[in-house]
């Protein structure tokens, strides 16, 4: 899944830089803004404890994130076609949304923070 998605965005890069490759000029300094939005998907993060369990194997676990809109936005100021300083802020929600185990051994029966 994550090599689609790099494989796209990719083509996308590809494209666009095609398409602008021939009309490329020094662009005035001075402020800009731009923003993005897209989709996340998670495929899971497996996770294998320190501790063992009874049966003497550590424990074992998938922690599925929930798929969720992300933006992004940003605010520069170009000073040459070489230099620019931005700004730039994020929102990316992803709650856990399962905690999967293997069958017949322990689960977790709850999430707490570190610390």
């Amino acid at each position: 899944m994550r090599m689609k998605l790099l494989a796209g965005a990719a083509a996308a890069a590809i494209g666009a830089a095609g398409a602008t490759g021939a009309q490329a000029q020094d662009w005035l300094s001075g402020w800009y803004v731009g923003a993005d939005v897209g989709y996340a998907w998670s495929e899971g993060i497996d996770a294998q404890s320190d501790a063992n369990a009874t049966d003497g194997r550590p424990y074992d676990w998938t922690f599925n994130n929930e798929d969720n809109v992300v933006g992004f936005g940003r605010l520069g100021y170009r000073f040459n076609p070489n230099w620019r300083m931005e700004l730039e802020g994020g929102y990316r929600k992803s709650d856990i949304e399962s905690v999967l185990g293997i069958a017949g051994r322990a689960q977790p029966i709850g999430l707490c923070q570190a610390g």
